[in-house]
C-alpha cells in the first residue's frame, strides 16, 4: 500500500492526518488557491483552486508554521495529498499550506 511508507497521526479532532507531507501518487507540485472557508471551531476548511475545480478540504495541522492568520481570502500554495480520513480514501486533500510566495518549510503546526 502506497500509505504504508507514510506517518499517519490521529488529531484531536478526529481526523487522521499526513505529517505534512504529500503522497506519492498526487502531483506534489505546488498549487495555488484562496481559502473560501475556513471554521476555527472545528480547525478546518476548504481551498477554492480555481473556477470549475472542486474545493480542497484542509486541517489546521496542513498549515506550515509562520506568523500568518488562516482566514477567508487569504491567497495559499499547497500540494495535494491523499486525503486518509475514514471515508474519504482515494480523494485529495491540502498539505504544506501557506501563504502565496512563502517557502514550504516542511514544519506544520501540528
Amino acid at each position: 500500500s502506497r500509505l504504508a511508507s507514510f506517518p499517519v497521526a490521529p488529531c484531536s479532532c478526529g481526523c487522521f492526518r499526513l505529517s505534512g507531507r504529500a503522497l506519492g501518487g498526487m502531483s506534489g507540485e505546488t498549487k495555488s488557491g484562496e481559502v473560501l472557508t475556513f471554521m476555527k471551531d472545528v480547525s478546518f476548511g476548504f481551498i477554492c483552486p480555481g473556477p470549475r475545480q472542486p474545493d480542497v478540504f484542509f486541517h489546521l495541522h496542513d498549515c506550515l508554521e509562520g506568523d500568518f492568520e488562516i482566514k477567508e481570502g487569504l491567497k495559499v500554495d499547497y500540494e495535494e495529498a491523499e486525503d486518509t480520513r475514514p471515508g474519504k480514501k482515494g480523494k485529495v486533500r491540502a498539505a504544506n499550506v501557506r501563504p502565496t510566495g512563502t517557502p514550504n518549510t516542511g514544519k506544520t503546526r501540528g
